[in-house]
């Protein structure tokens, strides 16, 4: 739950997942990431976490035993992995592919507010991709989050559609290899005085 009282939603993922990423996490403050992992299988495993720059560069990466059916909660991921005052994408990765569960949670440590961020399974990988989008009044902004998992540069472009499927804008923009990108607003919607509260955003890439 965050702080006024909205739930906060965590979907499910499916069953013999081993590898998963975490587009966003930080230690900038006012913000600190938790993450929870979950060894699924009555076997132990050892679980790599690996830290990336938006660039790409590995940051920090650390191993840990797994005991059958047992759970590791790394309440600051960052101080885990020796790191401060980043951000960056996290991958979660049993070693032998014993299947694992994973969530993140990111906490305001001031107001204590709570932001809850699923893992993306990274066998789904895909070059297309659709999101709805909405604007309300009182939003400060948005951001889409791009995160390449290849270990070549990606060439992204998104388009966005009003509701009635009119293109709005379009807007490109190149990925480094296990780098992310976190593109704001008012980057893919340069006319937003005109846009449309709502309507769809298309993603295609080149891998």
């Amino acid at each position: 739950r965050i702080a006024n009282g909205d739930p906060g939603i965590i979907a499910p993922i499916p069953g013999g997942s081993s590898h998963f990423l975490l587009p966003i996490t930080t230690s900038f403050e006012p913000w600190s990431s938790t993450v929870a992992i979950v060894n699924l299988a009555p076997t132990k495993t050892v679980v790599r976490v690996s830290l990336r720059a938006e660039d790409g560069v590995l940051l920090a990466e650390i191993e840990r035993n797994l005991e059958g059916n047992s759970q590791w909660i790394a309440s600051n991921m960052h101080r885990e992995l020796g790191v401060n005052s980043v951000r960056g994408s996290l991958t979660v990765q049993s070693l032998d592919g014993t299947p694992l569960a994973a969530i993140c949670r990111h906490t305001e440590t001031v107001t204590r507010e709570d932001v809850f961020q699923q893992p993306f399974d990274l066998r789904r990988t895909g070059k297309t991709f659709y999101l709805p989008y909405w604007f309300a009044e009182n939003l400060r902004y948005s951001s889409v989050v791009l995160n390449n998992p290849n270990s070549q540069p990606a060439s992204v472009s998104l388009q966005v559609f009003s509701p009635d499927g009119v293109e709005l804008n379009q807007y490109s923009v190149q990925i480094p290899a296990l780098g992310s990108a976190i593109i704001p607003d008012w980057l893919f919607l340069a006319r937003q005085n005109e846009t449309p509260s709502y309507g769809t955003i298309h993603g295609a890439s080149s891998l």
